[in-house]
């Protein structure tokens, strides 16, 4: 069952267990089950805990990038639907990159089609409760994004906690999910 799989697939990448993980991805394929894009960028997030860095961009590059821009440049009759473009906050929220789920945030919101959910403000949260280690260049952006979105610059953690307060402002009403990814970061950063 695809479920089963993506399940044992998060377990495993939430234990920071890389090997186990790859392996349910392969037999997953063996037995023509799809895994989804978020179950990609959970591998994608357990390889940069782990210090594979090389690994980890290569399975970015790969499967998620291409996947998520497909979602969103697909231009048919209709533009996406939200449920399109949350799918590809969750996979860039589970691979630990906030930017990426800003910035797909500002277009659909910038498309005018659609105000982000739960599930929207879910994703920028675990993206931040997720990000690892950064370099100075990337660490350098993720400050000025946080600058220009909070008015300073405050750690990863600090960041998902901040989106749950700002959630409320579009009224939306956090939910066990977004406190325990913020947490989940707090742990990670060795703060809580």
């Amino acid at each position: 069952d695809t479920e089963l799989f993506e399940r044992a697939i998060r377990a495993h990448a939430e234990a920071g267990l890389v090997e186990e993980c790859l392996s349910l991805l392969r037999r997953m394929r063996r037995a023509r089950k799809t895994p989804s894009l978020e179950s990609y960028a959970l591998v994608v997030s357990a390889l940069s805990a782990a210090g594979r860095p090389r690994e980890a961009a290569r399975w970015l590059r790969r499967v998620v990038e291409p996947s998520v821009s497909q979602l969103l440049l697909r231009r048919s009759k209709a533009p996406p639907r939200r449920s399109e473009y949350n799918r590809a906050m969750a996979a860039y929220g589970a691979a630990g990159l906030p930017h990426e789920v800003m910035e797909t945030l500002r277009t659909m919101v910038g498309e005018g089609e659609h105000r982000p959910d739960l599930r929207s403000f879910n994703a920028l949260i675990a993206a931040h409760a997720n990000a690892g280690e950064l370099g100075p260049r990337r660490r350098l952006l993720q400050d000025q994004t946080s600058r220009s979105l909070l008015g300073r610059s405050v750690g990863q953690p600090d960041r998902a906690a901040a989106w749950i307060h700002r959630m409320r402002g579009w009224g939306i009403e956090p939910d066990a999910c977004s406190y325990t990814s913020a947490i989940a970061g707090f742990a990670r950063a060795g703060a809580a």
